[in-house]
């Protein structure tokens, strides 16, 4: 099959597949758990290698999309806004035989004490084309699988487990995404997966396609720190300016399990040589840190801090290529 050919058959397929974006359809955990986080996997077969592959997907809190172990997603904090749908070239990511896209989801963070947490739910849709010709689509359903991993968000705290928080710890393993620890991984191959469960819209309003102008957050500086105070109980480093972002901490010989607390952020520590503490579904506005241990806590562990600037820009493309 020709360029030209097949080019028009999967603008025919996209065209196809944004009309149907008015009847989405959602997938949840089956226990719609509203305190961890959750992670949605789907294997996908291709006969040749994809010479084309776009897939829209939206969520109701916040998401990173994975395609065989490499993390898709060039935006921080997707999506941008609220009833958005955001489009992945993920052609690069995809190659001859099994394919898994990953989601992994946060539950939205309402920012208030009443309000009632909820869980988090997708819609996935994708289509492309092979170099044979082969037409590749699918949607989210109940053939996706999933399970939870600890991990929230709630008030503008972030509670994250530094098992989880590096994208490098997600290693492709055999065509399955393992999410590895220091003796032990999380697996999407292994038997405590849950199948997917039909869920509602979570707005009566329409989801819409983000368009190519729509403005996303990236990271526009690395701002170092200037001085730090050793104060009781806790370690404050000071920043030139106020911004808003994250915190990110290295540390050198931590044991795991030791927490920390960096301005709202609780990070679990893994005990690897060397690891970074930072947020990754919230931000937190701030001109110093104030970073607290436990009572065997040292700052000398501590071997370098940075404020990450997250601020608002127009994408000008789809997708990162």
């Amino acid at each position: 099959m020709s360029r030209s050919a097949a080019i028009i058959i999967l603008l025919i397929i996209a065209l196809a597949c944004h009309g149907q974006q008015w009847s989405m359809s959602w997938i949840s955990h089956p226990d719609m758990p509203t305190d961890s986080q959750t992670v949605f996997w789907k294997e996908i077969i291709a006969e040749s290698k994809p010479q084309q592959m776009i897939a829209d997907i939206a969520c109701n809190g916040r998401m990173a999309v994975y395609v065989n172990g490499y993390n898709a997603t060039v935006n921080v904090m997707e999506p941008s806004r609220a009833e958005q749908i955001v489009r992945y070239d993920i052609t690069r990511f995809m190659r001859r035989g099994r394919n898994i896209i990953a989601v992994w989801t946060c539950p939205p963070c309402n920012g208030s004490t009443t309000a009632k947490p909820t869980p988090a739910i997708i819609s996935c849709s994708g289509h492309g084309i092979d170099n044979l010709g082969n037409t590749i689509i699918f949607h989210s359903d109940s053939t996706w699988k999933c399970r939870t991993i600890k991990g929230n968000t709630a008030n503008g705290n972030e509670w994250v487990y530094g098992v989880l928080q590096n994208p490098c710890t997600w290693s492709l393993f055999d065509g399955i995404i393992d999410v590895t620890t220091d003796r032990h991984c999380i697996s999407l191959q292994d038997t405590s997966f849950n199948h997917c469960a039909p869920a509602l819209s979570p707005s009566p309003n329409i989801f819409t396609l983000r368009q190519p102008w729509h403005k996303v957050l990236r990271i526009s500086n690395i701002l170092p720190y200037t001085y730090f105070d050793d104060m009781d109980g806790s370690v404050r480093y000071y920043f030139a300016r106020w911004f808003d972002g994250w915190v990110r901490v290295t540390l050198r010989g931590m044991h795991r399990g030791d927490t920390l607390n960096i301005n709202g952020l609780h990070y679990i520590c893994t005990g690897r040589d060397d690891e970074q503490a930072c947020r990754r579904f919230s931000t937190s506005g701030q001109w110093m840190a104030i970073i607290q241990g436990d009572s065997t806590f040292n700052h000398k562990r501590i071997t370098n801090v940075e404020g990450i600037e997250i601020d608002s820009c127009a994408q000008t493309k789809w997708s990162w290529y």
